[in-house]
């Protein structure tokens, strides 16, 4: 607030019970008095499935001298 020089003021605090209420302090009287959820409402539910894959692979043909090559070739990979 200071950064945007706007003014801040302290209107209420959290209590935690999911509501959201403007109430009197002199009467007591609550002329707003909400459930946050009919504010928000509630966010979907995403139901996950997984199944395991079970995959064979050949094994990887390679020459040991060229090493240093297929490093070279590895490390200019995009990450």
């Amino acid at each position: 607030a200071d950064r945007e020089r706007s003014p801040m003021y302290t209107v209420g605090e959290v209590t935690g019970d999911n509501r959201f209420t403007f109430e009197s302090k002199t009467k007591g009287n609550k002329p707003m008095d909400l459930a946050l959820e009919d504010m928000f409402g509630s966010s979907p539910k995403t139901i996950m499935t997984d199944k395991t894959v079970q995959r064979v692979y050949n094994d990887i043909a390679y020459n040991r001298d060229k090493f240093y090559d297929y490093l070279d070739q590895l490390l200019q990979l995009e990450a």
